[in-house]
């Protein structure tokens, strides 16, 4: 999911369904254009209602 600074979602896709529990691992792509040369960590929001993931390097 993306939004912008105030918090208003910009683009996100179709929820799939997918089940997991606390400890177990989640695996995900996604697939954007390039951020400008400066930026080098996102933020991204896995699953509505689930923590924010901060700090995720962009490699």
């Amino acid at each position: 999911m993306l939004s912008d600074s105030s918090g208003v979602i910009r683009a996100q896709t179709d929820y799939m369904g997918g089940k997991f529990g606390p400890g177990q691992t989640f695996y995900a792509f996604a697939v954007f254009a390039a951020p400008p040369e400066d930026v080098t960590e996102v933020d991204v929001a896995m699953v509505d209602g689930a923590p924010l993931a901060t700090g995720i390097t962009i490699q």
